[in-house]
């Protein structure tokens, strides 16, 4: 082979040098894809991030807690929920955690598990616990269950 203009060696550098990086950044990339796909499947990690979402959740429902009670006292009456949930902040809160607010007292009666006319810490965080989200196949069963 003869000797080429060096105009042409610079371009064949410049050719082999994007050439390396285009091939790097796809064996990369197929590298962070793998470790992407293993890392979701991965049971602990999942437990984890579950584990750190409810204490997220549960933190939260405690915030909206104080923002219900208004005679700061460990339970939330008819009265105080009603006159809460008149407040943005407050149906803001609920819509963030995932709870319907259009029937107030509905909702206020799913929450007082034990039929007292009042709620409490405890059941406002299992409450919110169960009723976030969309209802799932054993919430339909045990409906149909309990009228039959």
């Amino acid at each position: 082979l003869g000797e080429i203009h060096w105009i042409w060696a610079g371009c064949f550098y410049i050719y082999i040098t994007f050439t390396s990086f285009a091939l790097l950044n796809v064996v990369t990339g197929v590298f962070c894809q793998s470790a992407i796909e293993s890392a979701k499947y991965d049971s602990e990690n999942q437990v984890r991030q579950a584990s750190q979402a409810k204490r997220y959740y549960v933190k939260k429902v405690r915030k909206l807690f104080g923002l219900l009670s208004h005679r700061n006292d460990n339970d939330i009456t008819l009265d105080e929920f009603k006159s809460a949930m008149e407040h943005e902040q407050v149906q803001g809160y609920f819509e963030m955690l995932g709870i319907d607010t259009n029937h107030v007292w509905d909702l206020f009666r799913s929450l007082d598990q034990d039929h007292n006319g009042t709620i409490c810490l405890e059941e406002l965080v299992e409450g919110c616990l169960h009723l976030r989200g969309a209802a799932k196949v054993i919430d339909v069963k045990r409906l149909s269950v309990q009228t039959d």
